[in-house]
């Protein structure tokens, strides 16, 4: 290293160098140019990391360099309200199941180091099966309305984890979610009454508070406020749920 004198002269100490001479020496390195490097090197840090890893028997020593994306997978109990309205009705009908849900998906870093912002894409299947007991608009009695629905869902989301450490991280996130659903088992105890139209393609807005832990686990809870999938002007059937999930980060990040 070098300082100044009070005479305004620069010195060089060399003292590393005979350091790193006593190393190469007692690990019996029978390296004579690398003694000569050593009599030549500055004290910077491209030649010291150099030398040290020859030393240590790392020459191609490869800095880890933090991936700037990960993948997971996740599974979680899902409970969705599905609810009827209709103007000839004075009140809703709603029907509320619990089920599983699955998903799988991808983080990308905007800053790899740090992982505050995220960018996450969602895939995920779904099922449920409301049952309606809905007054008939035709005879003074009641009816049983009930159907089964599968939905594939993808959501793309901006996550921000406001509490930022590297083995704990809470944060919060909302995207939109694009549903396509498949409809089976459609059941109708009064035959004269109407059997709806349920739309295969609808979107609904998810926001999510969670927890990471030790960079390999998160758990979440998950709002979807209410969204429909019909299209008639005075009566729709609509869903929004409650989710606890959790998810597996694979590999290194």
């Amino acid at each position: 290293y070098q300082y100044y004198t009070n005479s305004t002269e620069t010195l060089e100490m060399t003292i590393y160098r005979g350091q790193l001479s006593s190393y190469i020496n007692k690990f019996n390195i029978n390296n004579p140019e690398l003694l000569k490097q050593t009599a030549r090197a500055r004290y910077v840090q491209t030649d010291l990391e150099d030398l040290v890893n020859t030393i240590n028997d790392k020459k191609d020593v490869v800095k880890a360099k933090k991936s700037s994306n990960r993948f997971f997978v996740g599974a979680g109990v899902n409970n969705t309200q599905t609810r009827f309205h209709s103007v000839n009705f004075p009140t809703n009908y709603n029907s509320a199941v619990i089920t599983p849900k699955i998903d799988f998906g991808v983080d990308v870093f905007l800053n790899p180091n740090v992982q505050q912002f995220i960018l996450r894409l969602d895939l995920s299947f779904s099922y449920i099966n409301p049952r309606f007991i809905l007054p008939s608009v035709y005879t003074n009695t009641y009816y049983t309305y009930s159907f089964k629905q599968y939905t594939t869902t993808a959501t793309p989301q901006v996550l921000f984890n406001f509490y930022n450490k590297d083995k704990f991280k809470i944060y919060a996130d909302a995207g939109i979610a694009f549903n396509l659903s498949a409809y089976s088992k459609t059941k109708i105890s009064n035959p004269g009454e109407q059997i709806f139209d349920l739309e295969p393609y609808w979107a609904n807005f998810p926001l999510q508070v969670g927890a990471a832990l030790n960079k390999k686990m998160e758990f979440s809870f998950t709002y979807t406020g209410i969204a429909p999938y019909t299209q008639y002007v005075h009566t729709s059937i609509s869903n929004r749920s409650a989710y606890l999930g959790f998810k597996y980060f694979l590999g290194k990040h």
